[in-house]
């Protein structure tokens, strides 16, 4: 059988090993990209129970020029895939529903 696998393009905090690059590629006629914030104090685990890492790994809020950037990337992933699907994972302080919306209008 063939797999059928979709790259996530993924934006979170770009810090030594381990991160993931945002590669903006498709490979598939479906787009799915995820964004996790960019908060580099809280995206690696250390001096903090799980609890807090999990409260503050995710807890960031993009400014207007990232979300512009991050829109222009989709505009061309938009261009190539049938489908774009767009998550907003920064949501530990409550940032991805407004931080959508102020997307939503660039």
């Amino acid at each position: 059988t063939q797999h059928q696998i979709i790259h996530a393009v993924v934006d979170e905090p770009q810090i030594k090993e381990g991160s993931i690059p945002l590669v903006n590629r498709i490979t598939s006629d479906i787009a799915f990209v995820r964004y996790h914030g960019r908060n580099h104090y809280g995206w690696t685990k250390k001096d903090m129970t799980d609890q807090e890492w999990r409260d503050v790994r995710y807890l960031y809020d993009y400014s207007e020029e990232e979300l512009a950037d991050l829109a222009r990337k989709v505009e061309i992933l938009n261009q190539k895939a049938k489908k774009v699907y767009v998550i907003f994972n920064n949501n530990s302080g409550g940032h991805a529903a407004n931080n959508a919306k102020k997307y939503q209008n660039i």
